[in-house]
């Protein structure tokens, strides 16, 4: 992709942010969502929505909740942990679609895991049994959250690109919707003119009827 086109990317208007979204959410818990709205007022029909990473149809979610009705800039909704998806090897990701079925929001996307990483208890007990002393535990430790922090900078920075590159995909997606239901009208009205200038030419072609007789 040029530079042109990435910044076609992320100039993609979003109404909705999705704030604070974790790398990994526990599996079997109840799924909280905070987001604030950005110069939009949630409508009636509103929803947010779970998504495998990769969807193409608004109809292809997991599980949604309405979203709240009021002029509030920040809002949460809650998914039950009965409707968020068993899958812990796909990526999905947080939608806001609006009552007309226009995507308004998108989150980087997450995995729902078993349970979280045990990295600093594996780490421990493994130096312990070692020569290493607690200064030398502290600081690979430190690094090692340095190098796993940067890692997930990285990461999100790549989905963010990726999501709004699906955002353009879907706005473009519905443009060319549209041209096409222009050109189906078009295509009938000339149909229809045709028929018209047809029918009229066929008119003026017949030959006049004789006079009806009197008696």
């Amino acid at each position: 992709m040029d530079q042109k086109g990435l910044e076609e990317f992320l100039s993609i208007k979003q109404y909705v942010h999705f704030k604070d979204v974790e790398v990994e959410y526990i599996q079997g818990k109840p799924f909280k969502c905070c987001y604030s709205l950005m110069g939009y007022t949630s409508q009636e029909g509103d929803r947010i929505a779970i998504y495998k990473v990769g969807w193409n149809s608004v109809k292809q979610y997991f599980a949604f909740e309405w979203v709240p009705i009021n002029n509030n800039k920040e809002n949460s909704v809650c998914f039950n942990k009965y409707s968020l998806p068993k899958n812990t090897t796909d990526l999905f990701q947080l939608c806001y679609i609006s009552n007309h079925n226009e995507t308004y929001g998108v989150s980087t996307p997450f995995q729902f895991v078993k349970s979280k990483s045990k990295l600093y208890d594996s780490l421990k007990s493994s130096m312990c049994d070692s020569a290493y002393s607690g200064s030398d535990l502290e600081k690979e430790i430190g690094e090692l959250k340095a190098e796993n922090q940067l890692f997930r900078h990285k990461m999100r920075a790549v989905m963010n690109i990726l999501t709004n590159m699906q955002s353009l995909m879907l706005h473009q997606q519905a443009e060319i919707d549209g041209l096409k239901e222009k050109v189906d009208e078009m295509t009938m009205t000339k149909k229809n003119d045709k028929k018209t200038k047809h029918f009229d030419v066929d008119l003026e072609e017949l030959d006049p009827l004789p006079p009806f007789p009197l008696y």
